[in-house]
């Protein structure tokens, strides 16, 4: 049991760096063991793919696949800003094989650069819900293997998300299933405010009917509608959690919950202690590392 806990910890390890910011003034040419959606949020900088110089501007995103061969060079002094959206291969090739058996093959034998756009106005969004605040690194005695699972679906979603995009930009030839809807219930979610909503609100705002929702989150990720936006909303809870001082009952309100004693039942459920718990600790944590930081000065 405990190997398979620490195996899945290892799995967690892999997909928690779904997203980082950079803003460097350089990077030389290397590889990634990992797929990374590269997003420009300005277009102060060109990449290099195998060789090749490939112009950028805001809303632009290249996938960088493991065989690639990949840098960055700056137009300007303050270097550049992106969002990379990193996916492990054996997360990636999941969902590949969940939306076609020949999506991958066709994905990998593309010549580089694969390469689609998002629109520019959403970019300030995409900044904004990828932080590095928001990602946890569990504690595996702690942690049990079904909520490790369950967070392991927020991973997949984000990997269905953007593999989603490659095939709604049309960039891959053939006809795929791939579901708007799960693309647009995550893009919904993936909004602090949205979270408030009742169930049934989030389902009238996606133009969806709850059956169909229901059917395609079962099929996709098996696991129902509700336990999704459930698992989201303690995700946001940690947040809060982290970055405010916020009491337990307006964190839940402010998350969904219309009871803070189911609130604290779900976060206790997927992470093994209570909030409060949870906020002592890391707080406790990041204190003791910014310590340590200075001490070594």
């Amino acid at each position: 049991m405990k190997q398979d806990v620490q195996r899945t910890v290892a799995k967690l390890h892999s997909a928690v760096s779904i997203v980082k910011i950079d803003n460097k003034t350089d990077v030389f040419p290397h590889n990634h063991d990992y797929y990374e959606f590269a997003i420009t949020v300005d277009d102060g900088f060109y990449h290099v793919l195998n060789g090749e110089k490939v112009d950028v501007s805001v809303g632009d995103v290249i996938l960088i696949r493991p065989s690639d061969v990949h840098s960055l060079y700056p137009t300007r002094k303050t270097g550049h800003k992106c969002i990379n959206v990193c996916i492990p291969i054996d997360l990636f090739e999941d969902v590949c094989a969940q939306l076609s058996s020949t999506l991958l093959d066709r994905i990998t034998m593309m010549p580089a650069p694969v390469m689609f756009s998002v629109n520019k106005s959403s970019v300030k969004g995409l900044e904004q819900r990828y932080t590095f605040e928001k990602r946890y690194f569990p504690d595996p005695e702690s942690w049990k293997i079904d909520s490790l699972n369950k967070f392991y679906t927020l991973r997949k979603c984000t990997a269905y998300e953007w593999i989603g995009r490659i095939v709604e930009s049309g960039i891959v030839d053939g006809s795929i299933a791939y579901s708007t809807c799960i693309q647009k219930i995550v893009d919904l979610l993936s909004e602090p405010e949205n979270l408030k909503l009742p169930v049934g609100m989030i389902i009238k705002k996606s133009y969806f009917s709850s059956s169909y929702i229901s059917h395609q989150f079962k099929n996709q990720f098996g696991i129902k509608f509700e336990d999704y936006i459930a698992i989201c909303r303690v995700k946001e809870a940690e947040n809060l959690l982290l970055t405010t001082d916020m009491s337990m009952e307006k964190i839940s309100r402010e998350v969904g919950w219309k009871s803070t004693s189911s609130f604290i039942n779900k976060f206790k459920e997927l992470y093994g202690m209570t909030p409060a718990r949870f906020r002592r600790e890391k707080l406790k944590g990041a204190g003791k590392s910014a310590s340590e930081k200075s001490s070594k000065k």
